[in-house]
């Protein structure tokens, strides 16, 4: 008799183990978008990291990341009072950048995989459609 309770208790508790939601967290960031409901502040702290990566000031859209997570930025090439490159043609490479998530924050990626927390924004998992 005890034996069976024993056995009829082990199975229980194995089932109600079994119904418990499990949290996972994310160990790999995934690719996102930034949600419509960021504010201007996000984009305040958009602008802030992609400056501080590219090393000058950079002016981005409204509704950057909002149907791609990728951004290519081309350096600024100085130019002379005609208008021309002050050197003549730019080499310089454009600097790829990703807007990733993990466990629901916002990361900024660049090419060297140097990720920057974006506290400010809000981001959704980009989905393929």
């Amino acid at each position: 008799m005890i034996k069976k309770s024993l056995a009829l208790l082990a199975i229980s508790m194995l089932v109600a183990c079994g119904s418990v939601p499990s949290v996972s967290l994310q160990t790999e960031p995934s690719p996102a978008l930034l949600a419509s409901n960021n504010s201007s502040q996000c984009h305040q702290e958009l602008m802030m990291r992609l400056s501080e990566k590219m090393g000058q000031s950079v002016t981005i859209s409204a509704n950057v990341f909002s149907t791609e997570s990728r951004l290519l930025l081309e350096p600024l090439t100085p130019r002379n009072a005609h208008g021309m490159h002050k050197d003549g043609m730019s080499l310089a490479k454009p600097t790829l950048f990703n807007l990733l998530i993990l466990n629901q924050q916002c990361l900024l990626a660049d090419e060297k995989n140097q990720q920057t927390f974006l506290n400010l924004c809000v981001c959704q998992p980009l989905t393929s459609n």
